[in-house]
């Protein structure tokens, strides 16, 4: 960490994109649980000790959206080399960059690890490559261990899923972040580059450099995802008829896949934080929709969410899904009132979940007794979303069956 952040100070430091003085925050320990970890403070990995023997543990090239030549052809060695690449593609908006990755990907034979914020896993382009249920499949420890790879690339920002990220950390891989904005999307603190130039210039210029050395596809990702895809298929499919005949409560899970099969061309699709986001990662298949996603991600992704989605929607035009829980709208029930300066649809769908469970997954379940739990981190709040929906005037539904999703979405 700490190397991580002296190298990062540096570059900021030198101009990239502002140059001037540095703050730096060091931080000591895990927050919001009194969790005790022992020999958190003592580094014992080999790459925090030694480093990188005489060189910055992340090198950063210059901030130039045009790649030089060196670049192109330094990495795309690079590429060529590796025996288990893998290309991880996280948050970012420009769909120009499908194609070109998608073309990479396959001359490398390396899988895409697309989070849907990507706008990888879904759209027109070739998804031949395209893995989506990542965070399933690597849940798996002995699939975990059998595709361990040896370079990645990562383009966007590192995805939301947990797994992933500890599976890269523990590969020992060599990680190359592609980042043009000058910033420093890189919680890993093991990246061994940043590069800041055009992703797609950089995309296509390896893609061009490696096409005489074509390699085969990389079959065992190919066939877990398949083999992924067609489980949930068949789960999903059976909780949404159970939900029609009154049997099954429908699951954010189950709901998540029916979105991802309503989204038609054009769509914008707001995904709130916490939950959302991360049940959209897990379970969202990849589908030939033209739509683009967004997610507020950072330290307060759960402001202002509606208010987000509704300014996407109008400064788009897009017919627009914002997808959130019911702490979400809680947040910025306000933000309701800014519908009535759109023209463009806008479908707010809610997960009213009595608060979701986000905390669940953390320490912090362990740390507190379940009452004390509950009302600090549970949060239940018991708004009525029918009655806010109401104080604006906006039309309202409460879905019984996942197979009247499609209809609701289409009304407004």
């Amino acid at each position: 960490h700490y190397r991580s952040v002296a190298c990062r100070a540096l570059a900021a430091a030198r101009g990239e994109v502002r140059p001037g003085p540095v703050h730096l925050n060091l931080p000591w320990r895990e927050p919001l649980a009194p969790v005790s970890v022992e020999g958190a403070v003592t580094a014992t990995d080999s790459l925090a000790l030694a480093g990188r023997e005489g060189r910055p543990l992340t090198a950063v090239t210059r901030l130039d959206l045009e790649p030089s030549a060196f670049l192109l052809e330094e990495m795309a060695g690079h590429i060529g080399d590796a025996i288990a690449g893998v290309i991880v593609a996280g948050r970012q908006l420009d769909p120009e960059l499908r194609e070109p990755l998608a073309h990479l990907a396959a001359v490398s034979g390396f899988p895409i690890l697309a989070e849907p914020t990507s706008q990888l896993r879904c759209g027109p382009h070739d998804r031949s490559h395209v893995v989506a249920a990542y965070d399933l499949l690597l849940r798996d420890e002995r699939f975990a261990r059998s595709v361990v790879p040896d370079f990645i690339l990562r383009f966007g920002a590192m995805p939301t899923s947990k797994p992933l990220r500890a599976w890269l950390a523990a590969s020992g891989a060599s990680e190359i972040v592609v980042d043009p904005y000058g910033g420093w999307n890189e919680p890993t603190n093991r990246a061994a580059a940043i590069l800041r130039a055009d992703p797609t210039e950089l995309a296509s210029g390896w893609a061009a450099r490696l096409e005489k050395e074509e390699r085969g596809a990389p079959e065992a990702w190919i066939a877990a995802e398949a083999a992924a895809q067609a489980a949930l298929d068949a789960a999903f499919d059976g909780t949404a008829a159970g939900a029609a005949s009154g049997e099954t409560a429908i699951s954010e899970p189950a709901l998540h896949r029916a979105l991802g099969a309503a989204h038609r061309d054009g769509d914008l699709v707001y995904t709130a934080s916490s939950m959302p986001i991360r049940d959209q990662e897990a379970f969202l298949g990849a589908g030939d929709a033209d739509a683009l996603f967004l997610c507020n991600r950072g330290t307060n992704g759960i402001d202002g969410l509606i208010s987000s989605g509704i300014g996407a929607a109008q400064a788009s035009g897009r017919p627009t899904t914002i997808l959130s829980g019911d702490l979400g709208l809680l947040h910025d029930i306000g933000g309701l009132a800014a519908l009535r300066d759109v023209s463009t649809p806008v479908r707010i769908v809610v997960i009213d979940n009595g608060g979701g469970g986000i905390f669940h997954f953390l320490p912090q379940q362990q740390a507190l007794g379940a009452e004390e739990f509950e009302a600090l981190l549970g949060t239940p709040r018991g708004v009525s979303v029918e009655r806010a929906a109401a104080l604006f005037d906006l039309p309202y539904r409460r879905l019984s069956s996942l197979a009247d999703l499609p209809a609701a979405l289409a009304a407004g």
